[in-house]
């Protein structure tokens, strides 16, 4: 995950969600999620939630950059 926030978000960090938009009409998918779980994890812990809750936190906030984007 370091490696592809690296690549297409200039971190050198392990982000626990990112969102890639598909721009193509024709194109049945609306987008991608990548998730790196144990990034969720150590998220979860660190917020004092578990990893349910901080999974979906994420996936919302990775369709809603989906959808804004």
């Amino acid at each position: 995950m370091r490696s592809i926030t690296a690549q297409y978000k200039n971190e050198k960090v392990a982000l626990p969600i990112l969102s890639f938009k598909y721009n193509d009409p024709i194109h049945p998918l609306f987008g991608e999620l990548i998730i790196c779980y144990p990034q969720v994890i150590l998220l979860a812990a660190e917020r004092n939630k578990t990893v349910y809750q901080t999974l979906k936190q994420l996936l919302d906030h990775g369709i809603k950059n989906l959808i804004n984007n």
